[in-house]
């Protein structure tokens, strides 16, 4: 049960980290 929800808030983490890494990229084209 704890592992999983390590899982979840690793991956939502992970998450934001590919959306600053695309904006840094495109920072005009925000999906």
């Amino acid at each position: 049960m704890g592992s999983g929800k390590l899982l979840n808030y690793n991956s939502s983490q992970f998450d934001l980290f590919l959306v600053k890494k695309r904006q840094m990229f495109a920072p005009e084209s925000k999906a």
